[in-house]
């Protein structure tokens, strides 16, 4: 055998090999694979568990819980109660029951949804249904006080959605310095009066707005769908400045229920 075809009939065997040698490597795509085998039984840890455990202090063992004695809460300006959205023990009503119940509107629905919780300023209770109506009901008594509508013009559309407003719901109210401010899932922004539901200002956002404002020195907080924080002069409603987080490419809404 010349030295040449010798070469080539080793180079030919070391293919073959490695061929081989592949099979073992690489799953034929055409064969059935086997079944996974079960976990054998034993000690399972979770893969979320904290590796720092909780325990009492030394410092605290054998104290008592301490609650603060109740402490009445005569408003509910905002929708966490306080800018703070921390409420002490409330000296609520000892034996919790109905004192009156009041329809105030649109209930939700396919389309529509009640999501702003009631607020309380003045002796008024502060509502908004399902359609961006707000009203205004005596504390004592439910008693309707006002009702304004502040949904838009069907026709108003945006540059962000142009699909309109006809399926837009969610928002919330809040009172500060004598004020009633609404947010709304029509794109709105709107200062009104207490006393009258005098709507003072509107201003439109691009975006909707399915939570209740927050308002402090002076400016109106709203954080639109798009997650981008707005501000607004609380006197005129002129647009302030603006901060853009990072945009979630999905979300979950949870349905509140209201009053029907």
């Amino acid at each position: 055998m010349t030295p040449r075809r010798h070469a080539s009939v080793i180079a030919a065997i070391a293919v073959v090999s490695l061929v081989a040698a592949g099979c073992h490597s690489v799953q034929n795509p055409f064969q059935s694979r086997p079944k996974p085998s079960k976990a054998a039984p034993g000690q399972r840890i979770s893969l979320l568990e904290l590796s720092d455990q909780l325990k009492v202090s030394d410092s605290l063992k054998g104290q008592d819980f301490f609650l603060p004695p109740p402490a009445p809460q005569a408003d509910w300006p905002l929708a966490g109660g306080t800018l703070e959205s921390s409420v002490e023990n409330v000296d609520a009503a000892p034996d919790f029951r109905v004192a009156w119940k009041r329809g105030f509107g649109l209930k939700s629905g396919a389309h529509a949804h009640v999501m702003a919780p009631p607020i309380m300023a003045g002796g008024k209770v502060f509502v908004m249904d399902a359609g961006a109506t707000v009203s205004a009901h005596d504390a004592q008594t439910g008693a309707p006080l006002w009702r304004t509508d502040l949904k838009p013009s069907p026709k108003g559309k945006s540059k962000k959605h142009p699909g309109g407003d006809k399926d837009a719901f969610g928002g919330g109210l809040a009172f500060a310095d004598g004020k009633l401010y609404a947010a709304s899932g029509f794109r709105l922004v709107a200062q009104l009066d207490p006393n009258t539901g005098a709507v003072n200002w509107v201003s439109r956002t691009d975006a909707p707005l399915h939570d209740a404002p927050t308002v402090a020195d002076g400016r109106v907080y709203v954080v639109d769908v798009d997650d981008e924080l707005l501000t607004f002069d609380a006197a005129s409603g002129t647009p302030d400045w603006t901060h853009q987080a990072l945009t979630e490419p999905a979300r979950m809404h949870q349905r509140i229920g209201g009053f029907g």
